[in-house]
């Protein structure tokens, strides 16, 4: 735990008039949780999760005690809000809020990406765009493609990004 790193960010807040902290990695909301709890920093944090994993209990135990100082603490669906509760987040902070995508505006370029990519209009289409990390899910993604290959899906997959596993 980065005590100076929370001290840091809570003289940080002060200076700066900083009411909101937002956090997406667990160490960040824990430096956060920090600042607030022993440095006197008047921010709420609110924390984001859009990974889908099982904790051990090293990491369930840690989120039971952290995650109480969070304001709020939001997931980009059910099946995430489900599994931070199960990792001992406090149920009545984690509240749902989807990524936003405008559906009639990703139906109105479908047919852009099919010509610039020359995909058959019999193949479903898959676009990711992201950084090429493993905590974004990358080869989740991968393994996950394969296995739509393997029972005979027709499907393209169309990838942007960059980072450190883009070669």
């Amino acid at each position: 735990l980065d005590m100076k790193a929370a001290k840091n960010l809570a003289r940080y807040c002060a200076g700066n008039n900083i009411n909101i902290i937002r956090t997406q990695f667990a160490r960040e909301n824990y430096i956060a949780i920090l600042a607030k709890k022993y440095y006197n920093c008047k921010a709420e944090i609110i924390h984001t999760c859009h990974i889908n994993t099982e904790n051990n209990i090293i990491w369930r135990t840690m989120n039971r005690f952290f995650t109480s100082y969070n304001y709020k603490i939001i997931a980009v669906c059910n099946s995430v809000r489900q599994k931070l509760i199960a990792n001992n987040y406090p149920a009545n902070k984690v509240q749902v809020i989807y990524n936003g995508v405008q559906y009639r505006q990703v139906i109105e370029k479908h047919d852009y990406i099919r010509e610039a990519f020359s995909i058959d209009n019999d193949k479903a289409v898959f676009i990711n765009l992201a950084r090429f990390s493993e905590e974004k899910g990358i080869f989740f993604l991968m393994d996950s493609a394969r296995l739509l290959a393997e029972s005979g899906v027709k499907f393209a997959l169309v990838i942007a990004g960059d980072g450190p596993l883009y070669d």
